[in-house]
């Protein structure tokens, strides 16, 4: 019970910290978008209630911004959006800076200065409308993995499930998220690594991949309206078997050399060239992270199947929808 507290009071303590650092970047990065009204196509649809979360598979957006409506009352408000945003950012990185166990002061400042300007969280701002429940995504697949990633007991893991699937059926882009997560913590901790620890958020993804597809075919069985095919959700991105050969051939591609007029427009201008020196940054702490750990030759070898398909995890979705689909909100 002791330990609870103290566990308790240190992550009150860390959240306080995280919030500041995390509130105070977030408006001077974001503050031209949060103290201006821009209204983008898909915001126009929503503010005159033409916009249908359900046909996109996103039952869970349907869900909370119904009860939000009757909460709050509110649609697209800037400061309302970005303040729930950075709430949701901070309790994500007070998370995964447990899971990861960082504790140095510096690189709590830069983690926080570095979810804050993900690409991802920039876009999501450029639809504020749905910058809440994207940041909530976020979120709930934090919370889900560090579940699967800590707890044993079976209630934990389907507690974990069930997190995860509202977290699909909020963004589908959320499988990604969770996925990258728990690559990265068995790197971190390939000292401990047992195969029999890659089960559980398999099966956790599985299930929670269950419910999420339960909940859009109820909508589609009451409601008789096909689930739209913008950018493929209906078939979730499969177009063909050999199609996935030329997709996964463009997620390694695009991990180490991203074109500069890339259709997807994430890195436009000369920030293709800052990812190609980030990347190549980002490759030699893990070469050097290989040599330099001292596991057994079984952590040894999966370590480096891990590297092996680092690339690939980090653009799944290039795997799951193809570059064409690809974008910053992705």
């Amino acid at each position: 019970m002791n330990e609870l507290k103290i566990k308790s009071k240190s992550m009150l303590y860390k959240f306080c910290v995280v919030s500041v650092i995390t509130f105070f970047f977030g408006y001077i990065i974001h503050g031209q978008i949060i103290f201006n009204k821009l209204i983008y196509h898909d915001e126009v649809g929503v503010l005159y209630g033409m916009y249908n979360s359900m046909k996109y598979g996103r039952w869970f957006i349907f869900i909370s911004q119904r009860l939000l409506y009757r909460i709050f009352d509110v649609t697209s408000t800037n400061s309302f959006s970005t303040f729930f945003s950075f709430l949701f950012i901070s309790l994500s990185n007070v998370i995964l800076l447990d899971l990861f166990e960082i504790k140095r002061k510096v690189n709590i400042v830069l983690f926080c200065l570095a979810s804050i300007t993900n690409l991802a969280i920039c876009s999501s701002f450029g639809y504020m409308f749905i910058s809440i429940y994207l940041s909530f995504m976020i979120f709930t697949t934090t919370l889900s993995a560090y579940i699967v990633l800590n707890c044993t007991k079976y209630k934990y893991i389907l507690l974990a499930a069930c997190i995860f699937a509202c977290s699909l059926g909020t963004y589908q882009a959320a499988s990604v998220l969770f996925v990258n997560i728990c690559l990265f913590y068995y790197i971190a901790n390939i000292h401990n690594f047992n195969i029999k620890r890659i089960i559980t958020p398999i099966l956790v993804f599985l299930f929670a991949l269950i419910i999420y597809i339960f909940f859009y075919k109820i909508y589609y069985y009451f409601k008789d309206t096909p689930i739209s095919d913008y950018k493929n959700i209906s078939t979730f991105g499969f177009t063909g078997f050999k199609d996935y050969y030329f997709r996964i051939i463009d997620a390694y591609k695009y991990f180490f050399i991203m074109p500069k007029k890339a259709t997807f427009c994430m890195y436009p201008n000369n920030c293709s060239y800052l990812y190609f020196i980030f990347i190549n940054i980002f490759i030699i702490i893990l070469i050097y992270y290989f040599f330099k750990i001292k596991v057994a030759i079984f952590n040894k070898v999966f370590l480096l199947i891990f590297f092996v398909v680092t690339p690939l995890v980090v653009n799944a979705m290039f795997v799951i929808v193809g570059a064409e689909y690809v974008y910053a909100l992705n």
